[in-house]
């Protein structure tokens, strides 16, 4: 009896564990602090490696015997330790990341949807998979840098060893950084997704996010997706997402600008330029991004004649998804914009470009058009930059007439876009106004 009494009281203590978990909120609140924690010790290790760079030239200049480069009690030494605690420390945030990630994949509470939080785990089981291979990285540079260092004192140092330690200690050091931007983003977009969070628990917390029926997807888009005011000119060539002139004598050299990922924090930037030039784009915008703020951006951007397309509500590689999953991210999208702007989309952007037969199921539900493009490139490393931006944009091999131009809502390409705009202008192309294209099956 009494092996039994035991087992029972521990049945109920599990139980009471299970019942004492955070709630929705203070898990928020968790995440944001972990996620604040982690931008701190990423800053402090960009400083400490800053340090080191600068303990590294003074010696090279001071040290005649380059001694100082094998003492383990040195600056060079110990601020390789420093930099390694800083990566405990980021391990240590990314099991906070991991627990919440658990957290949203076992919610089952009433204020987000199953669909919304399983995205969103899956979200966060990404982040840490990027800091796991981050640090194992990091951990494996700080390695390489030691056995550079110790290395100053063998007799057949010579300047080829300390070029080529140099390489290498730089080409891990640019993986780095690549991983480093790619967390960032992830980052970004993990704290916009709990604002959006927060954002839907207090403007309406009775909101159903449940994936609407085939019915009332219909019944949305025979009420409002607008006609835009203005005579269409162009079609969009849905096969390889192309701008084609309705009719013979339309100007044919021309290309449609779009930004994605809106609103993240460059788009009233942007819109100001094109507008500034007498151009317009359509925006694809994230549900996740629209909050109080979010919603007024794009309130004025549609103000301002720009086009609100839809990109989703979290941002998922559609293909992964259930259909009932991609109606819940695409209409989900669409009722946040028509609350704001009056009129559904037209246009959606599918994350990735990846679609499949369900994508176009829901769309044509929602009376939309898909809408790819010809050809981006702000989203890899080289062109994170405006000069190299600009010019793989205005030279690219892929520019031709109706080309669909792909940007993104980032501070690199709000920065090379009127230098864009006027590149394509010199070459002769103008600019579709998004209110002059129609979709094919709007001219059947």
């Amino acid at each position: 009896m009494r092996k039994k009494s035991v087992v029972t009281l521990a049945s109920v203590a599990m139980l009471l564990a299970a019942c004492s978990g955070p709630s929705l909120d203070e898990q928020i609140q968790s995440t944001e602090e972990t996620i604040n924690q982690t931008a701190s010790t990423f800053n402090q290790l960009f400083e400490k490696e800053q340090t080191m760079m600068e303990i590294y030239e003074t010696e090279l200049e001071t040290d005649a015997t380059l001694e100082n480069f094998n003492n383990e009690s040195g600056a060079l030494h110990d601020n390789l330790t420093q930099r390694q605690e800083l990566i405990a420390s980021i391990q240590e945030h990314n099991q906070a990341f991991e627990k919440a990630t658990q957290y949203f994949t076992n919610y089952s509470g009433e204020d987000l949807s199953s669909e919304t939080t399983n995205a969103f785990a899956e979200h966060l089981s990404h982040l840490n998979a990027q800091l796991d291979a981050y640090s194992d990285l990091y951990l494996q540079a700080i390695n390489q840098q030691r056995q550079y260092f110790n290395s100053f004192a063998e007799e057949d140092m010579d300047y080829e060893h300390l070029s080529y330690g140099v390489e290498v200690i730089n080409e891990t050091h640019e993986r780095l950084y690549t991983q480093a931007q790619e967390i960032n983003e992830q980052l970004e977009v993990t704290v916009a997704q709990l604002d959006a969070f927060q954002h839907q628990e207090t403007i309406d917390p009775e909101t159903d996010n449940t994936a609407p029926s085939e019915g009332e997807a219909a019944e949305h888009a025979g009420a409002s997706n607008e006609v835009p005011a203005a005579e269409p000119k162009y079609v969009l060539n849905e096969d390889l997402w192309t701008i084609e002139p309705l009719e013979d004598g339309t100007e044919s050299q021309v290309s449609l600008l779009t930004i994605d990922d809106a609103p993240y924090g460059n788009a009233l930037d942007m819109a100001e330029t094109m507008q500034e030039k007498g151009v317009s784009a359509i925006f694809f915008v994230n549900g996740m991004y629209l909050d109080e703020d979010g919603r007024q951006v794009i309130q004025t951007l549609h103000d301002m004649g720009f086009e609100i397309g839809n990109h989703t509500q979290n941002h998922p590689n559609l293909s992964e998804l259930t259909i009932d999953q991609q109606r819940n991210e695409i209409v989900e999208t669409n009722d946040i914009i028509e609350e704001t702007i009056g009129i559904r989309p037209r246009f959606f952007r599918a994350p990735f470009g990846v679609m499949n037969a369900d994508t176009y199921t829901v769309l044509d539900e929602e009376g939309m058009t898909a809408m790819n493009w010809t050809y981006g490139y702000d989203w890899e490393e080289q062109y994170q930059n405006p000069e190299n931006l600009t010019n793989i944009m205005v030279n690219a091999p892929e520019l031709n007439h109706g080309a669909n131009l792909l940007m993104h809502d980032r501070t690199w390409t709000r920065d090379a876009l009127g230098d864009i705009i006027d590149g394509l202008a010199e070459k002769g192309y103008s600019f579709v106004n998004p209110s002059e294209l129609t979709a094919r099956k709007e001219t059947e």
